[in-house]
């Protein structure tokens, strides 16, 4: 199977819920438990928008009073189910399906974002440039279209997905077995 083929084999749910940013922070916000996951990740302190930070993001929260919190479901049939897929054409599944989709989404977003006149969170990283140029001690190249993931600044995505949106997050195993769905859960504070 060739990457142009996986856009036919699913389809996307979304949905949206907005919670006051009071009720978000006190429900679906630790610190402590995302930066020890974010520790894990091989971005961390290796980009803009990820831990270590030099600002108190608990302050940062409290500009806004509302939080839209976005979730979209990946759904793959069964075709795409039952291929085991190598190394290399899981990055051209991801990038054709999974990074396809956060872009389309980050496009709405920031449509969203200006309309509302609030800032939008994103899902994972911050990938604008090929390599950030935290790592070699440089300032952000792009500190204005920047945005920081929902995890990074505290939200407890697994949480959030599990008792907002009543789903549990599927993830990439060593089996190369595409699972059921993937999710992107992204955000807008306004």
């Amino acid at each position: 199977m060739t990457d142009s083929n996986y856009k036919k084999h699913y389809r996307i749910v979304k949905d949206v819920k907005t919670l006051p940013i009071k009720d978000y922070l006190k429900d679906y916000v630790d610190f402590n438990t995302t930066l020890s996951a974010c520790r894990k990740c091989p971005a961390y302190n290796r980009n803009w928008a990820c831990p270590e930070f030099d600002r108190n993001y608990s302050e940062f929260y409290n500009s806004y009073e509302k939080i839209d919190l976005i979730y979209v479901k990946l759904i793959f049939d069964d075709y795409i189910r039952q291929k085991k897929l190598t190394q290399n054409q899981w990055d051209d599944f991801l990038h054709e399906t999974l990074f396809n989709e956060k872009d389309k989404l980050t496009e709405e977003l920031k449509v969203i974002e200006k309309n509302k006149n609030g800032i939008y969170l994103s899902s994972g990283y911050c990938n604008i440039c090929k390599e950030c140029s935290k790592i070699n001690g440089e300032e952000c190249m792009f500190p204005n279209l920047r945005r920081n993931s929902v995890e990074s600044i505290g939200g407890l995505v697994v949480k959030i997905t599990r008792e907002i949106f009543d789903t549990q997050l599927k993830w990439i195993d060593e089996s190369g077995k595409v699972p059921e769905y993937l999710s992107i859960l992204n955000a807008v504070m306004y």
